[in-house]
């Protein structure tokens, strides 16, 4: 007997407190949780919308027991302009799942004014997903990881399949025995090697004026501006659980911008890739760049979300290439948007997902 209703912001107190019912892990994580956090991702973020408004169910008792927020995106489809909303932080308070409260924040997200809606998620709301209509794109739920010490990395792949996700004692010595071996190789495949050209930090400038560039040639697209550009790159900035944030501009020897990469680094574990961005024939030489630049970081590997115009290049460089463990969800009414979808034609990273709004 319950309802969907817009969002209101005096609503973010007792969404901070259904996140804390819902994960029972959010204990560990307060402040990324914390009722902050959640006034800016529904309300005071730069890509606010009135017109695609997040959501939460209310039980006839007036409690609120479920939400589902959404990030409007400006898109474009050659030329044409798409309004994208992003479903994150959907969840439902443990004992109203079965009032079908999660079945209807969906239809009414589904029922927005957006054009194309976009979320990231398990199994379960993949089900609840498809049963109103919507889609995947398989296309987009690959990760590809690049070693980088290969050794190391070994065992931690190894550890983080181990019952307790810990690596046996004697591992993480003889493989850092082996990397240490490897490194002194010149024919080691594994060690990038310093690439030609120059790197500079990216800019928001540099950004806003070359995405187009480098964007040209798929039929659906993201449109960034000044103010929510600059909003993303602080939030990234402020994850520094993933580690820390570098952002890389790739030009040529005659100072022409090639690219650009976006990921997190950490010493000895793995770095997250965000965003690489290339012209088409320069894609090789980006990641060459961000390869050797995550090594020097310590990083013992680079993992991100697959981009079917660069699988080529990244099956070419000793790239693995794995199923991501989530879905990415899709839903429109418009057939050219889903073909766009479904035949790899989009643009779409971690900055067009779920990925970056979570902490």
């Amino acid at each position: 007997m319950g309802r969907v209703r817009t969002c209101v912001e005096s609503d973010v107190p007792r969404i901070a407190e259904l996140y804390r019912r819902v994960w029972t892990s959010a204990a560990d994580r307060p402040l990324a949780y914390s009722e902050a956090y959640f006034a800016e991702m529904l309300f005071r973020n730069a890509c606010h919308d009135d017109d695609l408004p997040s959501l939460v169910y209310e039980d006839d008792g007036g409690e609120v027991v479920g939400c589902l927020g959404v990030m409007p995106r400006r898109m474009s489809i050659r030329g044409r302009p798409v309004r994208m909303a992003i479903s994150h932080n959907f969840m439902v308070a443990p004992g109203s799942r079965s009032s079908l409260a999660g079945v209807q924040l969906m239809r009414a997200f589904f029922a927005g004014a957006q054009d194309l809606s976009i979320a990231e998620s398990n199994d379960t709301s993949r089900r609840v997903w498809e049963g109103l209509g919507g889609s995947t794109a398989p296309i987009y739920e690959m990760v590809w990881t690049r070693p980088l010490r290969p050794g190391r990395y070994l065992a931690s792949f190894i550890g983080h399949h181990r019952r307790g996700h810990r690596e046996p004692f004697w591992l993480r010595p003889v493989t850092g025995i082996m990397d240490a071996v490897a490194e002194g190789i010149s024919s080691n495949p594994f060690r990038p090697l310093a690439p030609a050209g120059a790197s500079e930090e990216l800019t928001t400038a540099s950004f806003l004026e070359f995405f187009g560039e480098l964007a040209d040639g798929r039929a659906l697209r993201p449109e960034y501006d000044e103010q929510s550009l600059r909003w993303i790159f602080d939030l990234l900035e402020r994850k520094a659980n993933r580690g820390t944030l570098r952002k890389v501009a790739v030009r040529d020897s005659e100072g022409k911008v090639l690219g650009w990469y976006l990921y997190y680094t950490k010493a000895g574990g793995t770095g997250e890739v965000v965003q690489i961005a290339a012209r088409p024939t320069s894609v090789g030489q980006v990641l060459d760049h961000c390869f050797y630049d995550a090594w020097r970081q310590g990083a013992i590997a680079l993992s991100g979300q697959i981009d079917p115009r660069l699988k080529r290049e990244l099956s070419s460089k000793l790239c693995l290439f794995l199923d991501s463990g989530t879905y990415m969800l899709v839903n429109t009414r418009d057939p050219e948007l889903m073909q766009a979808l479904c035949r790899g034609d989009a643009f779409l990273t971690r900055l067009e997902g779920e990925w970056w709004i979570i902490p």
